[in-house]
C-alpha cells in the first residue's frame, strides 16, 4: 500500500443476507480496514466471524458499545430500512460519518 492510500476505519452495521456479501467484498479492498461490525442476529455474527476470520473483540451485538470502544471514521449501515434513521442518528451523535445502504 502506498503512503497516499488511507485506510478508512469503519464500523459495519449488518452482516446478514446480502449485507454479508458486501462486507466480504469490501474486506478484499486495499482501502478497507478490517474493522468491528455488529448485527443483532447472533447466527449472522457467528457466520461472519467464521467467514472473515475476525476475532470476538470485533463483534458487537449493539451499536452503542461499538461506538464507544472503536476508533472509526465512519459507520456503514446495511440493515432493514426502518432501522436506518435511529442508527444514523446514533452514529452522528458519536461524531462519525455515515454511509447508508439504499434498499429497493
Amino acid at each position: 500500500m502506498s503512503a497516499e492510500t488511507k485506510r478508512v476505519r469503519t464500523i459495519h452495521v449488518g452482516v446478514g443476507g446480502r449485507d454479508g456479501g458486501r462486507l466480504r467484498s469490501w474486506a478484499r479492498t486495499r482501502s478497507f480496514s478490517r474493522s468491528p461490525w455488529w448485527t443483532s442476529i447472533r447466527s449472522f455474527r457467528e457466520r461472519a466471524k467464521a467467514e472473515l476470520g475476525l476475532p470476538d473483540s470485533a463483534s458487537f451485538a449493539d451499536l452503542a458499545p461499538a461506538l464507544e470502544a472503536v476508533e472509526a471514521d465512519a459507520v456503514i449501515i446495511c440493515t432493514p430500512t426502518r432501522t436506518h434513521g435511529p442508527l444514523a442518528r446514533q452514529a452522528f451523535a458519536a461524531g462519525r460519518h455515515v454511509l447508508v445502504e439504499k434498499r429497493q
